[in-house]
């Protein structure tokens, strides 16, 4: 039985020329960290917040929004998030990362 091959295009650019993994990169994801880095340093500068790396921080933001949701959703072994459910995560997240990166009122 033949294995289909399973690899996203992006792979086989990134390997024919590695600038574009970068660039691909800089334009997504990393902007996605960079804009959210730039909204947590406002916390940081009006004292509602204490984060001494912004970019640690967006990405663990991130990573509490998305957990292994997207890649669930992706491989087909999870439906997409309703609106609700999706709103619930996203409200858990935020209190996770406010239990340990907000200053004590």
């Amino acid at each position: 039985m033949k294995t289909a091959r399973c690899r996203p295009r992006t792979d086989d650019g990134a390997k024919r020329t590695p600038e574009w993994r970068h660039r691909f990169y800089d334009a997504g994801p990393g902007r996605w960290n960079r804009l959210l880095a730039q909204l947590l340093a406002k916390g940081v500068e009006s004292g509602c917040l204490r984060i001494s790396n912004l970019a640690d921080a967006s990405e663990e933001l991130t990573a509490l929004w998305m957990g292994a949701s997207s890649l669930e959703v992706k491989l087909g072994v999870r439906d997409p998030m309703d609106q609700k459910s999706l709103l619930a995560k996203v409200d858990h997240g935020i209190a996770v990362f406010s239990a340990y990166y907000k200053l004590a009122s």
